[in-house]
């Protein structure tokens, strides 16, 4: 059985589904290739870093579309509410995000094929610390003098 990815909003725990003509509709909104949607402007990641350039308006239609799969009658007025309470009750616009991300990537969504976001993120972190160490401090010092 096919994992689940689901965000609690409107008082529910609602799943979040995705298509390919999902990503043919974003594709024709946003007009990038799914992986600069997702990792740019839904999770925000500039430069290796995450959440530095998030656009509101790419996170709001992949979230919409995401649970309009499951409840087609939803439209943006309730899902404004839905994301409003959730803000308010402490979520994040990033956590929403993130699963939405999950559910697209085990979807075949982001780049054509099935994966697990969290193992790739897991591998990443896992390479990150095979990397061989520098230390930058002192490759940019100059020489130290030497006596005459």
């Amino acid at each position: 059985m096919a994992k689940e990815y689901t965000v609690d909003l409107g008082g529910k725990i609602r799943r979040l589904r995705f298509t390919h003509a999902d990503s043919r509709a974003f594709y024709r909104e946003f007009k990038k290739p799914m992986h600069e949607l997702f990792f740019g402007d839904v999770l925000g990641i500039r430069d290796g870093v995450l959440g530095v350039a998030m656009n509101p308006a790419a996170q709001f239609a992949v979230l919409l579309a995401g649970l309009k799969n499951d409840f087609p009658n939803l439209n943006e007025q309730a899902l404004d509410k839905w994301v409003a309470d959730f803000l308010v009750g402490g979520g994040t616009m990033a956590d929403l995000a993130t699963e939405c991300m999950r559910a697209a990537c085990a979807a075949g969504v982001v780049n054509g094929r099935v994966f697990d976001f969290d193992e790739m993120v897991q591998g990443l972190v896992e390479d990150l610390g095979k990397a061989p160490m520098t230390n930058e401090t002192e490759t940019d010092l100059p020489p130290e003098p030497t006596e005459s």
